[in-house]
């Protein structure tokens, strides 16, 4: 049995411009214990990181305005120590490789499965 404790102490946020998938992840996440925020674009994303720290970043590769690969070099080079999944509804090998190199966590694609989120954190607070 897995201690859940502490976990609501750790803020995971969602960056999608998608309310839908923000949704479905907050409720997926929710589930397993956590507090969630979410943000629409790179302006919400820096307000919130202005203001406090989160354990981990679920964010969409195809953001408008500043496109989530840039903000990813951006939140790994001012908080190295968070943890980035990057999340895109187009599955392609360069970009999952960029993202890994450039520090993401993980990639994962559109749609995804309560089981894959759960493996993700679960493989993070193992880490």
């Amino acid at each position: 049995m897995v201690d859940n404790s502490n976990q609501s102490e750790k803020k995971i946020l969602i960056v999608d411009d998608e309310p839908i998938i923000c949704g479905l992840l907050e409720k997926l996440i929710g589930e397993l214990g956590y507090e969630t925020y979410s943000a629409a674009d790179s302006n919400e994303l820096i307000e919130f990181f202005d203001t406090q720290t989160p354990y981990i970043v679920f964010l969409d590769y195809n953001l408008p305005g500043v496109d989530g690969y840039k903000l990813l070099r951006l939140i790994k080079r001012l908080t190295p120590d968070v943890f980035v999944v990057m999340v895109s509804g187009v599955a392609t090998e360069e970009i999952a490789r960029e993202s890994l190199r450039d520090g993401a966590f993980d990639y994962i694609t559109k749609p995804f499965s309560q089981k894959r989120i759960s493996e993700i954190i679960k493989a993070i607070e193992l880490s």
